[in-house]
């Protein structure tokens, strides 16, 4: 505004450079306005962004410490993944051993039942047409001697065929088999062992009992009902945990229990499932870790 004039202050009301023109005119000293010399104001905000510097150091520091653990972490990332693929191959690998081994075992057994029950029938077998023998041909002897024998023949082996027949029929024969059919029978069933299966191996992380969330959906009498949970990181990101680290109690108005059934339906979310018999206030208690949610 003042031609050829050098700006030698700062109005710090208005954050502007002026001349020394400005501070009798525009930017006279008062309530409104604030002239300072330059070298003043450059020298207190260049304090101020030596003492912000200063501030900025520690936090930079700590900021590089994050990206190394970052780092660190990501490189121990591939060991951990295959670490925990070689341990749990080993281990389904021995339940699948062990598994195969019980089936042979089984099978051998049906083997050799079938190899004794069918040498006990064989013998049966042959006791049956041994005696069948005789009789048929007792049976040929007195037909032949009844049809073609002469009467002196008839005589004289009448008594001694008579005594055959008769003996022959009064026989005590064991012809029943005392064999039954045999079956495998399934201890456990399969539908059962669904269950089961989900105890025997799973994935567990570092779980943050504080950034778990319980979200119980409204319940209805006699219908089931759930409650989802999300198990979640120090950072408040879902994770995997062991099916075991996870349990759920529930109580009746009258502090009965309610059976709950537990479930991961993806990862870090599961699903509490119970059946509600009556009407009133119940209450579900969640561990994680043994920490309590609700």
């Amino acid at each position: 505004k003042h031609k050829n004039q050098e700006l030698v202050f700062y109005c710090e009301s208005c954050k502007a450079l002026i001349c020394t023109a400005c501070t009798v005119v525009d930017h006279r000293p008062g309530k409104d306005h604030n002239p300072v010399e330059i070298a003043i104001v450059a020298q207190n905000t260049k304090e101020t962004l030596q003492g912000l510097l200063q501030d900025m150091d520690p936090r930079l520091k700590e900021m590089q410490s994050s990206v190394a653990e970052v780092e660190r972490k990501m490189s121990t990332l591939t060991p951990s993944k295959e670490a925990a693929t070689d341990q749990a191959k080993a281990y389904f690998r021995r339940l699948h051993d062990l598994l195969q081994k019980h089936e042979e075992e089984v099978l051998n057994q049906i083997d050799e039942q079938c190899r004794a029950d069918g040498k006990a029938l064989q013998t049966k077998k042959d006791d049956i047409e041994f005696e069948l023998a005789g009789l048929t041909s007792a049976q040929t002897f007195c037909q032949q001697a009844v049809e073609h024998g002469s009467d002196w023949h008839i005589l004289e082996v009448g008594d001694q065929v008579q005594t055959r027949l008769e003996t022959l029929l009064t026989k005590q024969l064991d012809l029943e088999s005392d064999w039954s059919e045999f079956e495998f029978v399934e201890n456990a069933t399969v539908v059962d062992f669904v269950e089961e299966v989900e105890k025997f191996g799973d994935l567990k992380t570092k779980v943050d009992v504080s950034k778990c969330r319980l979200v119980v959906k409204p319940a209805v009498q006699g219908f089931r009902c759930v409650a989802v949970l999300t198990t979640m990181d120090k950072e408040g990101q879902p994770c995997v945990t062991n099916r075991r680290d996870v349990s759920a109690t529930m109580k009746c108005p009258s502090g009965s229990n309610v059976v709950t059934q537990i479930k991961m339906n993806s990862r870090g979310v599961w699903e509490i499932g119970y059946l509600p018999k009556v009407t009133g206030k119940h209450r579900l208690e969640v561990k994680v870790n043994s920490g309590q949610l609700s």
